[in-house]
């Protein structure tokens, strides 16, 4: 598990003042990982659980990266093509 989550904190650029939204859905060990790469980078980190679509309302070019997390267990089947 460790070398994946290094190889997915190998995904962010080094940006200062790097901003990260994770919406989720009960993904709880990505937590540790984003935490440390807002640090590394002097940035911040947005926490949002996933409730329904109201809460995920963003502006534009607020985040640089945004990661969802176990969010189509909540899409119906009208939202997911088979």
């Amino acid at each position: 598990m460790n070398k994946k989550l290094s190889l997915f904190q190998g995904l962010f650029s080094h940006v200062i003042n790097i901003s990260i939204l994770h919406i989720n859905n009960e993904v709880h060990f990505l937590n540790n990982t984003l935490e440390k790469i807002a640090l590394q980078n002097q940035g911040k980190l947005k926490n949002i659980i996933f409730e329904d679509k109201k809460n995920l309302r963003l502006n534009s070019r607020e985040y640089e990266y945004i990661i969802l997390s176990n969010i189509l267990s909540y899409c119906t089947k009208k939202y997911t093509k088979h």
